[in-house]
């Protein structure tokens, strides 16, 4: 088990420390030219930008990008910030959990333009995936100080990423975008297969797989600006719920989809009861982080992401628990989820400011989303042609065993339990109106002077014989047989089954040659009238059996009188 976790720890080893730049290394790595780390600093709502914008710093400034303590932050930008930028000035920041913000820009004649929004409104700026770009400037030119006011900003995110950057196009967004599309297409597509497989198996891993596709695609929609793009009038601060909803629900649908598609028996009690309590702990901690409380504000970011942490691990101890004990879904798993624990690590690590990094890895979550779609869709394609070849073979043996039930073992003519149900059955729909009792005379004998294999090869003969003729025959005991006429054959009932009778007896002379002589057949029938139960016809037809045995046997009796032997 530790050999898998090392390698977990491998891989976000290697994605983190590596980029654990300072703030202004981080802008300097970017591939759009960005300011100088900004003034950043914290404040009550009553103050305004006044003292601010005569110069674009404060005594009390700070480079932190962690300042949340107060129920306002305010970001500054001088005027060397805003000239060293080539080109049109854009504040670029992250259109994260806040309640609004004010953007003042003070020009050199002294004139302050100022541009005020409410996170309850949709996204009316350009954007560049989930980040606000506002042009800075008018028509009289750049200007020579500006100072970004967020109300009760709810993530680190939202400040540390506030920067002047070059007005210039950016490809990044473009290529962003488009793969985000991709991947909300090939969604769309596994969404659909699921819901069809969902309505022929029912298995509940396939709900949650559901739960877990429509949760990944919810969450890039979001953090991609897809959904800004699309949904403009959905308003700021609800996507910023949309986001840390769907990333719970994902990491919740992905405990209960491991609980259900690993097989039963790969799986310990033990890790089930944590995976539950693990996927209810994030759904109830990410309830509590999305509480307006403002005491908690600070820490809301760092207490959301530090919840996924026992998941996490609990997730990687029980795939890792079901591997060794070879589980094929836990494979397919492991695979899938490799690059969302190393993204998610990596996520987290970086979010409780254990270090910084560069913007892009924002954006690893994403592709190991849409590797975790791929290599999780062919698991599930995996489990489910097993459990269809599962199914498939308890439907064969179902079906084995119903018709051993039905079936006499020796003659493989039905036998009384089939009778009785086909009798029933007919009660309604009146197929058969006639029914005989066949019984082979003197065969006791046969077994004492010629043994019992080949009394069974009699036995065999008559049924071969008896499939020829069109009537229902079923094996009710030792030499016994009771056969049904079809109704739409009425005919003479006598002449059909002395018919038979003869064929019976031509028939064991053709196929047992060892007994040298015939073996003869007696029959009694009776009419089947409606409403009368099988005990009764069974009684009148037994009746006339007996009463062509005890006339000489070699004959066919029915309810209507004796019908004289026919020499065979």
């Amino acid at each position: 088990m530790w050999r898998y976790l090392a390698v977990i720890a491998a891989i976000i080893s290697v994605i983190s420390p590596v980029h654990a730049t300072s703030p202004i290394d981080r802008a300097q790595t970017s591939t759009i030219q960005r300011a100088a780390t900004p003034c950043i600093v914290h404040t009550g709502l009553e103050m305004g930008p006044a003292q601010f914008l005569e110069t674009g710093r404060h005594a009390q400034c700070s480079t932190s990008e962690n300042i949340l303590k107060g129920p306002r932050v305010w970001v500054l930008f001088n005027k060397s910030d805003i000239a060293a930028i080539s080109g049109k000035p854009v504040l670029n920041f992250h259109a994260g959990r806040f309640d609004r913000f004010r953007l003042y820009e003070k020009f050199a004649d002294g004139s302050v333009k100022e541009t005020a929004f409410n996170a309850k409104e949709g996204m009316r700026f350009d954007h560049q995936a989930a980040d606000f770009r506002i042009p800075l400037g008018n028509k009289k030119g750049n200007p020579v100080a500006a100072a970004l006011a967020i109300d009760t900003p709810y993530s680190n995110s939202i400040i540390s990423r506030a920067s002047l950057v070059s007005g210039a196009n950016n490809q990044n967004g473009k290529y962003l975008t488009l793969g985000s599309i991709l991947f909300l297409g090939a969604a769309s597509m596994v969404l659909l297969f699921n819901f069809i497989f969902y309505r022929i198996l029912r298995e509940r891993f396939l709900f949650w797989h559901q739960i877990m596709i429509v949760s990944a695609v919810t969450f890039v929609s979001v953090n991609s600006g897809l959904f800004f793009e699309y949904l403009p009038q959905v308003g700021v601060k609800l996507t910023a719920y949309l986001s840390q909803i769907s990333l719970s629900l994902l990491a919740f649908a992905s405990a209960m989809c491991a609980l259900d598609l690993i097989e039963p028996e790969k799986i310990t009690s033990r890790i089930t009861g944590l995976l539950q309590v693990c996927g209810l702990w994030i759904l109830i901690f990410t309830s509590i982080t999305i509480l307006p409380i403002e005491a908690g504000r600070p820490f809301a970011q760092k207490f959301y992401y530090l919840a996924f942490a026992p998941v996490l691990v609990t997730y990687s101890v029980a795939i890792i628990s079901a591997l060794r004990k070879g589980s094929r879904a836990a494979l397919f798993r492991t695979i899938a989820w490799m690059p969302i624990l190393a993204a998610g690590g990596e996520r987290i690590l970086r979010m409780m400011d254990f270090y910084q990094g560069p913007p892009w890895l924002d954006y690893l979550i994403y592709a190991a989303f849409a590797f975790e779609l791929i290599v999780s869709s062919l698991g599930v394609a995996d489990r489910f042609m097993t459990i269809k070849r599962q199914r498939d073979k308890a439907r064969y043996n179902a079906q084995i065993y119903a018709e051993r039930s039905n079936t006499d073992m020796l003659t493989n003519l039905p036998n009384r339990r089939h009778f009785e149900t086909v009798f029933a059955h007919n009660q309604d729909d009146g197929i058969y109106d006639r029914i005989a009792i066949a019984d082979l005379d003197h065969f006791k004998s046969i077994n004492d002077r010629f043994g019992h294999l080949v009394g069974d090869d009699v036995l065999r003969a008559f049924a071969q014989e008896a499939a020829q003729h069109g009537h229902y025959v079923a094996r009710i005991g030792g030499e016994e047989f009771v056969l049904l006429l079809d109704s739409n054959h009425p005919g003479d009932s006598r002449a059909a089954l002395d018919e038979f009778r003869v064929a019976i007896t031509t028939a064991i002379k053709e196929q047992v040659p060892a007994i040298g002589v015939s073996v003869t057949l007696s029959i009694g029938w009776a009419p089947i009238t409606p409403g009368v139960s099988m005990r009764s016809a069974l009684a009148l037809a037994d009746k006339n059996l007996y009463q062509a045995k005890d006339t000489g046997r070699n004959r066919v009796i029915g309810s209507n009188g004796y019908a004289p032997a026919i020499a065979a």
